[in-house]
């Protein structure tokens, strides 16, 4: 009875989901990096962006109670309280969403694209 009602008693489906899907959707981005077309890679996330949003619509057909969503959203919590392993948990999200090397990486796209505070193109050389 536990099994038939426990919602994660088919996890082990999933499995088999992540053992072919995690192979094949990896390459096209490794291919986008190998190619070291940066005009290329760019675009190639730039659609990779777009197919994120396209998440919201998939939040709105599951018809989410406004109120949780909205207190939520507001007065952000940790379900089962702040423990170690809970902050252990927000270090490592932060962490990896502010990696040392996104920052290089910007600052390399910056560079290629010539940009300056202000927005424009530099003019002349980069020095």
């Amino acid at each position: 009875m536990l099994r038939k009602n426990n919602p994660l008693a088919n996890i082990h489906k999933l499995d088999r989901l992540f053992r072919f899907s995690v192979p094949l959707l990896h390459r096209p981005l490794i291919g986008m990096t190998a190619t070291g077309s940066f005009r290329r890679w760019e675009r190639f996330m730039y659609v990779m962006v777009i197919a994120n949003f396209l998440v919201i619509p998939l939040v709105l057909m599951t018809h989410p109670t406004a109120r949780p969503v909205v207190t939520g959203f507001l007065q952000p919590g940790v379900h089962g309280g702040f423990t170690s392993d809970a902050l252990l948990l927000i270090i490592g999200m932060v962490g990896t969403t502010v990696a040392p090397w996104q920052l290089f990486f910007q600052q390399s796209n910056v560079i290629d694209k010539r940009l300056t505070p202000g927005g424009c193109l530099m003019s002349g050389s980069i020095q």
